[in-house]
């Protein structure tokens, strides 16, 4: 047997079977494919992480293209794949994966500790709209402005990049 024609995968997705969907498992193994299936050039070692665009995940596993966004925010959520941009701004939000960037997938399974995500609480999730008292409830309206305050234009840049707000 060619070895060398083969992709390895780690042990821990074996154990994991039970708890993945189908969507789940295709996306995860095409992941590891695009990755650790390849070595690079420069270094000559395997990747780490790969551009993988969502047309391609559609025409390798079959799924529609719901389907596979549905199933990347699983995984995510799950802590089995870190999804970034060409700079290493890792994306954390559904709204920053629809965005038109190239995205940059990496299988955490091959880490030997697999990070702790920090969860995402509704206060620093960035709104699109203003909120005003037109647009909602007077009593809405009074309980959002009583919670939040006004940032300045430093503040929400490095909210913008993900930097934490001091």
């Amino acid at each position: 047997m060619d070895y060398t024609a083969t992709t390895m995968t780690p042990n821990r997705l074996y154990g994991l079977l039970k708890s993945l969907s189908e969507k789940e498992l295709k996306l995860l193994l095409i992941i590891i494919r695009q990755t650790a299936g390849w070595i690079e050039r420069k270094t000559g070692k395997r990747k780490e992480r790969d551009y993988i665009s969502h047309r391609f995940f559609m025409n390798a596993t079959g799924l529609s293209s719901k389907s596979v966004s549905n199933g990347l925010g699983l995984l995510l959520q799950k802590n089995l794949i870190s999804i970034e941009t060409a700079s290493g701004i890792e994306i954390l939000t559904e709204v920053q994966r629809q965005s038109r960037c190239r995205k940059f997938y990496r299988c955490l399974l091959f880490e030997k500790e697999i990070p702790v995500k920090p969860t995402v609480d509704k206060q620093s999730i960035l709104r699109a709209t203003k909120l005003t008292p037109t647009k909602l409830k007077p009593l809405q309206f009074k309980k959002i402005k009583q919670g939040h305050r006004r940032l300045t234009d430093l503040e929400r840049y490095q909210q913008i990049i993900g930097r934490s707000v001091k």
